[in-house]
């Protein structure tokens, strides 16, 4: 296993950078921000991509920063280039202000707590990804009942990638990597559904995930989400696309080893099980199977040049330095909430480990690979 990742430059408060992408957002953004500023975590700045809105978006930040506690930089794609794109160029931003960088949405919330909790799931250098979980709420900010947890990432250990190449088990808003993570990442996406599962992919042939309990969002449901845009079977077409491309890809295919050690036996046997079980609902044997020859076929270990981190051509404002002192009123998590998510992320580990089982026993008949 590649190791890129290097220690935190500051261990004991590494600086971190809230990455927001925003196209038309004013509807929510609003709250957004104010529950961002609100963090009781000091070492951070939020950086906004305005790509391309029509909608007023663009003031409204401008007018919310002059007042925000802490600091606010914002740039500007005057033609809207997606998402991936905005991404990328808040992370080229931020690449020499920061030591990580998390994933945030322009619809979403951000409780209290949710970067001290991140933040303390990097003292290992080895940690190349961060988790938390997410309560869904609709466009009144009413609970849904529902919670995006991911399982206990720290007991797949270095075997994620064989998990993720069959399910993506990460909470993509509020996800937090190093800022190294930069130069291994695509500039722009064609696969906008799931351009964050392309993400961990890459991150995790370089590192481990962890699953941080007390890290908790609030993710809006409405009418204009991305995963509302495409047919169900769209959907399913782009997300084998995603992996059979990054299986073709020599980057990523250099950056994998094959072993025999237990680890790695069980990942395999993890991910042909879920494989197995899935394969009628779209999770497709033969990529899993295309993923496995591409491990035992990797070249001997070595790293790849990394993607050269290139600067996007965008407008750049530095805006909300911190010398004003409104503080928004607080989103607190409720009592109970990170009990939830601490029982729902080992009930989420059993099944997987259950349905692979299953899997593996009643269905290998099925799928042979010559």
């Amino acid at each position: 296993m590649a190791e890129v990742f290097s220690n935190l430059r500051d261990l004991t408060k590494p600086r971190v950078a809230i990455l927001v992408p925003i196209h038309n957002g004013a509807s929510y953004l609003l709250r957004t921000l104010e529950s961002l500023d609100s963090q009781d975590y000091e070492n951070f700045e939020v950086v906004l991509c305005d790509d391309g809105s029509s909608d007023g978006s663009l003031q409204l930040c401008l007018d919310f920063a002059k007042s925000a506690k802490h600091k606010f930089s914002l740039l500007r794609h005057a033609k809207a280039r997606g998402p991936s794109a905005a991404v990328f160029a808040c992370a080229s931003f931020a690449r020499s202000r920061a030591d990580l960088l998390t994933l945030f949405s322009h619809d979403d919330i951000m409780l209290q707590g949710f970067l001290r909790a991140v933040v303390k799931e990097f003292r290992s250098a080895d940690v190349a990804i961060v988790s938390g979980s997410a309560y869904l709420i609709d466009a009144t900010e009413r609970r849904l009942g529902a919670v995006f947890c991911p399982p206990k990432l720290q007991f797949f250990g270095r075997q994620l990638t064989s998990l993720l190449m069959v399910k993506n088990v990460i909470v993509a808003v509020g996800a937090t990597i190093r800022v190294e993570a930069v130069d291994w990442l695509p500039e722009v996406s064609p696969f906008h559904l799931c351009e964050d599962w392309e993400r961990w992919l890459i991150l995790s042939v370089h590192g481990k995930a962890r699953f941080a309990p007390e890290a908790i969002v609030l993710y809006r449901v409405h009418a204009s989400n991305l995963s509302h845009s495409k047919d169900p079977e769209t959907q399913v077409r782009e997300f084998q696309d995603m992996r059979a491309s990054l299986i073709a890809d020599a980057n990523f295919r250099r950056s994998l080893r094959e072993n025999r050690s237990k680890a790695d036996l069980f990942g395999n046997w993890l991910g042909a099980g879920l494989s197995r079980l899935h394969g009628s609902k779209g999770e497709n044997f033969e990529t899993w199977s295309k993923y496995v020859d591409a491990r035992q076929g990797a070249m001997q270990p070595g790293l790849p040049s990394p993607r050269s981190s290139k600067e996007s051509e965008c407008e750049t404002s530095f805006i909300g330095d911190g010398s004003r002192r409104r503080r928004p009123t607080p989103t607190h998590r409720r009592l109970g909430d990170v009990s939830r998510v601490r029982l729902q992320s080992y009930a989420e580990t059993a099944k997987l480990v259950f349905q692979a089982f299953v899997g593996n026993v009643s269905r290998a008949s099925r799928y042979r690979v010559d």
